[in-house]
């Protein structure tokens, strides 16, 4: 039976402290299971709407989850539901293994992905934020394996985030961790200071172009010359500071997807992972605003034809250095047979 293990290891705390046991783009509809405002995390990680989301799951039932967006679901393990019921149940005793920070919006790329202006807390938020931390942060760290920091914000520039992660460092010295950042202040010196060096698994930079041109275009307080030289350390250093996966993304738009097989090259040079996956629009942002513009892969676009001919470039296949996310990968499989990729 196809098991996924997300809703009973799994907890991830959203920017106004609402929980999720997985990205919420991967469900039908948003799945809030509950809010560290208003709950404990112990009152929300066997509540009743969790234990009915774990029994579907147990049972083999996928109906709430959006299997087009989700990029586990290919890979889920099947399992005699012998093993699955010896080690899953609706009720867990023990609290999450996967923590996902997503709460500190702090950033300082203005990337036109994600928002018009840098983001910074007065010194009152962080305070306040700090507090919260102490509180209700920390604490779910318990029985925590990995700790993942997402792209939100970022971490080697926000005092929150840095506090955050020198106090669980600190704490909890086994926990591994999964590392999302815009790469701009992403050095060697800085993942020491955050007691990080030789813990992290994964080490995710945000760039989205091939050139200065277009990086420009796309982070606005970014700086290509220094990520190129950011990322050169680390492709020297991995290997010390023990990071088991340095992948690199690239969210697809009508601005830089003729750039797709010049940065799988890039990362292939790196020895690291080019990810891919479309953009999808924030309200809130100027792009967002005019989404049709951008949305290279809907068939409407008047470019899409040409982005179909992009992928079709050999480079852009599923491997060690290459990941497209479901919804792109569905696309490029209906210009290339995936006997001509060399797939099955």
């Amino acid at each position: 039976m196809l098991f996924c293990k997300r809703p009973f290891e799994n907890i991830e705390i959203g920017h106004y402290l609402e929980l999720y046991n997985c990205c919420p783009m991967w469900y039908k509809e948003k799945f809030t299971i509950g809010s560290l405002k208003e709950q404990t995390l112990e009152e929300v990680w066997n509540s009743e709407k969790v234990q009915n989301l774990r029994e579907k799951i147990l049972k083999g039932d996928f109906s709430l989850c959006n299997l087009q967006k989700c990029c586990d679901y290919k890979d889920l393990p099947d399992l005699p539901e012998e093993e699955i019921n010896a080690k899953y149940s609706k009720v867990m005793k023990t609290l999450p293994k996967f923590i996902l920070f997503d709460h500190d919006r702090t950033c300082n790329a203005r990337c036109v992905i994600c928002r018009d202006e840098c983001i910074s807390n007065d010194k009152n938020k962080i305070k306040e934020l700090n507090k919260i931390a102490d509180e209700k942060l920390i604490p779910l760290c318990k029985d925590a394996e990995n700790v993942y920091i997402s792209g939100s914000g970022e971490i080697f520039y926000s005092d929150h985030s840095q506090y955050l992660l020198k106090k669980i460092t600190k704490l909890y010295p086994k926990i591994r961790y999964s590392i999302v950042t815009n790469g701009i202040n992403c050095t060697r010196e800085n993942i020491k200071k955050l007691g990080l060096q030789g813990k992290i698994d994964t080490l995710t930079i945000s760039i989205h172009a091939a050139t200065p041109e277009t990086y420009k275009k796309i982070v606005r307080a970014g700086n290509f010359n220094i990520i190129l030289k950011n990322l050169a350390d680390l492709k020297l250093h991995r290997e010390e500071d023990k990071i088991k996966l340095i992948q690199i993304i690239f969210i697809v738009s009508a601005i830089n997807y003729k750039e797709m097989p010049a940065f799988a090259r890039m990362a292939k040079e790196l020895g690291m992972t080019a990810v891919f996956c479309e953009y999808v629009p924030k309200s809130d942002t100027e792009m967002g605003k005019q989404p049709e513009e951008f949305l290279i892969h809907q068939p409407s676009h008047p470019e899409h034809k040409q982005f179909l001919e992009v992928l079709k470039d050999p480079i852009l296949t599923l491997g060690a250095n290459c990941f497209i996310n479901p919804l792109i990968w569905n696309l490029k499989k209906q210009v290339v047979s995936l006997e001509d990729m060399g797939i099955g």
